[in-house]
This record gives structure tokens, sequence and C-alpha cells, in this order.
């Protein structure tokens, strides 16, 4: 099991960077009304990819932390999945039926 969540993270960061990279050069472009179009719209369409993408590097950093001090459950793999879920429905409700 390990093993495999080392892999998920090893996949997961490259997704992570690039999407916080390009999120956070859209915020300036936006901030700094260039191209303010494009920017928003970047702006507008990464923020949940981003969103997920950290909730699966962070949560598979935090499980691999939990396997190096010998503190790996079923229950707090359980509870991880949970918040994350709880996270990201909440993410989706804020962007897609609120104004």
């Amino acid at each position: 099991m390990s093993k495999t969540i080392e892999n998920i993270n090893k996949i997961s960061f490259p997704f992570f960077a690039v999407l916080g990279i390009t999120h956070i050069l859209s915020m300036l472009m936006l901030a700094n009304n260039y191209v303010p179009t494009i920017a928003e719209i970047i702006y507008k369409t990464l923020d949940l990819p981003f969103l997920l993408s950290a909730l699966i590097y962070g949560s598979s950093a935090f499980q691999l932390g939990l396997y190096k001090i010998r503190l790996h459950s079923r229950i707090l793999t359980i509870i991880l999945v949970i918040l994350s879920s709880m996270i990201f429905m909440t993410a989706i409700y804020l962007n897609f039926f609120t104004t």
C-alpha cells in the first residue's frame, strides 16, 4: 500500500506544481490588468483542477508521513478521504451554485 501512495505522490506533484504556477500567474495577470479576458478564463477554469491536485498531493504526502512514523490505520485514511472529499464538494458547490 505504501508503494501505491508513494507513486500517487510522485505523479500528483507535477500536476500540483504546473497548475499552481499557472493559477498564480493568471491571478497576477488579472490583478495587473494584463490580458484580462484570457487571465480571467484561465483563473476561473483552473481553480477546481488546482484544488483537486493539491488535495491529492497533500493527502498522499500526509499518508506517507503517517507511514514513516508507523501510525497508519484504515480509520485515519477514511477520515482523510472524507475530509478531502468534503473540501472538494464544498468548492464545487461554491463554484457552480453561488454567485
